[in-house]
C-alpha cells in the first residue's frame, strides 16, 4: 500500500483572482505522482464559505476559497484532505457544513473534522490490496477546536489519541497520525513536538507527519518508524512570500509492507515566481537533502535543538511582551514598538502569569476565564 501525504493547500492572492483558472496549478510530474498511489491527502487550510459569512473574531486571517478549487484536488487525483487545522473553523459553523458537504459531494474523504467532538475525533480506515490503513488527524488547539456540541477539528490531546491509535489498530494494518501544530515560520520541532509525536509511536502508530509551519523541517527514525517534523506548504499563494523557506516543501511517499514502512520525499517549489507547484530540479534537490540532513543533526540532540528553540524564542517574542501590555490600538502598539511608550510588565504580573500558566489547576481556570470572555465576542 503506497501513502503520499502533502501539507498546506490553499488558493490564496493570485489564486483566487477573478477568473483563474486551475488546470496547470500543480506540475504533470506531481499530479502523476499523486495518481500512482492507493492514497493521496493534503491539509485543506481554508474553507468553502458559500454564503458569504463574516470571519470569526481570532489571532491570525480568516480563509476561505472556492469550490473550484476543492473541485480541483479531486480532478488531479487526491483522494483525502485533512481538516484538523487553525482554519476549519474561520467562518463559523456554516462554513465548517459547508466545506465537508461539498467534499461527500465531489467524492474527497476527510478526516479530523466534524459537526462535534466525538465526530472530528473519528479515524478514517481505508482498503487496499486487502490492508487496512487508519488515518488519525488532529491539530493544536487554536479557534477551530471542536465541542459537544459545536463543529470542529479535533485537538491534540495526547491521552485521546493515545485510544485512539489503539482502537486503530485493531481496525487496521497501519495507523498514520497527522498533526497540524509547530511554531510558524520556524524551521524545527519544539522538544514537546517531539516527546508527544514519539509517544504516538511507542503507542502504535506507524508513522507521524506534521505540517503548518509554512515551512520544511527534518525527520527522524524513531524505534524503526518515521516522523516527519514539517513538511511545508504544499499550495499556498501569499504576496510578500518569495524566495523564502515558504515556498519550498516536500511530499512524503511511504510504503507500507509486512515489515514496516519505506518512504521517499520529493521536494518541490511553490508559489514562488509563478503561482504554481513543481518539483525541484536534481542541483536543487542535492541543495535541499543537505539542508535537511543538517536539520536534522539538530533534531537527535536535545541540547542542540534546545539552543535553535532558544535563540528564536528570545529573538521573537514582541508579540508575548505586548500581550502582557495595555497597549491594543495599531497606534500605541507602533509608539510601543519603538520604544516611546514604557513596559507596564512588572515583576508582580509575571509571578502571576507564570503559575497561571505552569500551573494545571490555575490553567485550567485561566483558561476557563478567557473562554467565556471570548463568547462575548464571538460572531
Amino acid at each position: 500500500m503506497d501513502l503520499l501525504v502533502g501539507g498546506d493547500y490553499c488558493p490564496n492572492c493570485r489564486l483566487s483572482r477573478p477568473g483563474y483558472k486551475f488546470q496547470g496549478t500543480i506540475d504533470k510530474q506531481i499530479v502523476n505522482m499523486i495518481n500512482a498511489v492507493d492514497i493521496s491527502i493534503v491539509n485543506l487550510e481554508y474553507v468553502l464559505n458559500r454564503n458569504n459569512n463574516l470571519g470569526i473574531q481570532k489571532q491570525g486571517p480568516c480563509l476561505k476559497g472556492s469550490a473550484e478549487s476543492i473541485k480541483y484536488l479531486k480532478d488531479i487525483g487526491i483522494s483525502h484532505v485533512t481538516c484538523a487545522n487553525n482554519h476549519i473553523a474561520d467562518y463559523g459553523v456554516e462554513g465548517i457544513v459547508s466545506t465537508i458537504d461539498f467534499l461527500s459531494e465531489i467524492g474527497i474523504e476527510y478526516v479530523g473534522v466534524g459537526n462535534n467532538s466525538d465526530e472530528a475525533s473519528s479515524f478514517k480506515c481505508v482498503t487496499k490490496h486487502g490492508k487496512t490503513l487508519a488515518l488519525i488527524n488532529c491539530c493544536e488547539t487554536e479557534f477551530s477546536i471542536a465541542s459537544m456540541s459545536k463543529a470542529g477539528a479535533n485537538p491534540l490531546n495526547p491521552i485521546k489519541q493515545y485510544y485512539s491509535i489503539k482502537e486503530a489498530r485493531i481496525k487496521a494494518d497501519y495507523v498514520v497520525v497527522i498533526v497540524h501544530g509547530g511554531i510558524e515560520h520556524f524551521q524545527f520541532p519544539t522538544l514537546r513536538m517531539k516527546e508527544v509525536y514519539r509517544f504516538f509511536i511507542d503507542a502504535g502508530a506507524d508513522a507521524v507527519i506534521n505540517h503548518h509551519q509554512h515551512c520544511y523541517s527534518g525527520y527522524e527514525i524513531y524505534n524503526g518508524k518515521p516522523i516527519f517534523y514539517g513538511i511545508g506548504n504544499f499550495c499556498f499563494d501569499w504576496d510578500g512570500k518569495r524566495n523564502s523557506i515558504w515556498n519550498e516543501g516536500y511530499l512524503v511517499k511511504m510504503h507500507f509492507e509486512k515489515n514496516g514502512v519505506d518512504f521517499e520525499l520529493h521536494p518541490y517549489i511553490q508559489c514562488n515566481e509563478s503561482a504554481n507547484v513543481q518539483l525541484m530540479s536534481e542541483n536543487q534537490i542535492r541543495e535541499f537533502n543537505a539542508r535537511v540532513a543538517e536539520i536534522n543533526v539538530v533534531i537527535s540532540d536535545d541540547i542542540k535543538l534546545k539552543t535553535q528553540l532558544d535563540e528564536y524564542m528570545n529573538a521573537n517574542s514582541f508579540d508575548y511582551e505586548l500581550a502582557l501590555s495595555p497597549y491594543s490600538c495599531r497606534y500605541t502598539t507602533a509608539l510601543f514598538r519603538r520604544g516611546m511608550l514604557p513596559s507596564f510588565i512588572s515583576k508582580n504580573r509575571i509571578i502571576r502569569f507564570y503559575d497561571y500558566l505552569k500551573c494545571e489547576s490555575h490553567r485550567e481556570r485561566f483558561i476557563h476565564f478567557i473562554e467565556e470572555q471570548y463568547k462575548k465576542y464571538e460572531i
